[in-house]
C-alpha cells in the first residue's frame, strides 16, 4: 500500500473546510440570517486527490441531519453520489437532475428513475442518488436523525456547497 502524500493528507485535514468554505461566504452580512447548517453534522471520513484527476478532491463523508433540519438550495463543483443508510431524506432539484437507484428487493435488481427538475423526491433507507451540475434542497422529513454516505469528485479549488 502506498503511503499518502503530504498533500493529500493536507486535503483530508481540510476536507471539512473546503465543504463548508461557502458557508461563510453565504452566511455573511445579516448578522440575523439562519445558520443553513444547523442541525447537520458534516464528518469528513477519507479523501485525497487522486493523480489521475488534477485539481479534484474526492471525499468520502457522512451527513447527518436531525429531524426537521433542511438545507436551502445548492450545489457542488464535481459529481456527488449519496446513499441513505438510516431516515428519511427529502430533496427537490431546483436546476439540473439526477438518477435515482431504488434498494433493491432480493432477488430483483435495484430500480431507477430520474430525479427531475422541480420534483419534490424522498428516498428511504437503502437508496441511492447520483447528480452532477444540479442544484437542489435536502431535508430530513422523517421523525429520527437522517443519515446519508456521501461520495464526491469535487474541484479542489471551490467550496463543496455553493448557495
Amino acid at each position: 500500500m502506498r503511503p499518502l502524500r503530504s498533500r493529500a493528507i493536507v486535503a483530508l485535514l481540510a476536507l471539512p473546510l473546503f465543504l463548508v468554505g461557502a458557508l461563510q461566504a453565504g452566511a455573511q452580512g445579516d448578522e440575523h440570517e439562519h445558520d443553513p447548517f444547523a442541525g447537520v453534522t458534516i464528518e469528513a471520513l477519507g479523501g485525497g486527490e487522486p493523480g489521475n484527476t488534477p485539481g479534484q478532491t474526492l471525499a468520502l463523508l457522512r451527513i447527518t441531519m436531525e429531524p426537521g433540519a433542511s438545507i436551502d438550495a445548492h450545489g457542488h463543483p464535481g459529481a456527488v453520489t449519496l446513499h441513505v443508510e438510516s431516515g428519511v431524506f427529502g430533496t427537490e432539484f431546483v436546476e439540473g437532475n439526477g438518477v435515482i437507484t431504488r434498494a433493491a428487493d432480493a432477488g430483483t435488481p435495484a430500480p431507477t428513475e430520474e430525479a427531475a427538475t422541480g420534483q419534490e423526491l424522498t428516498l428511504e433507507s437503502g437508496d441511492s442518488l447520483f447528480y452532477q451540475d444540479a442544484r437542489h434542497t435536502m431535508a430530513n422529513t422523517g421523525d429520527a436523525p437522517l443519515v446519508l454516505l456521501v461520495s464526491a469528485l469535487l474541484d479542489s479549488e471551490e467550496p463543496g456547497f455553493v448557495f
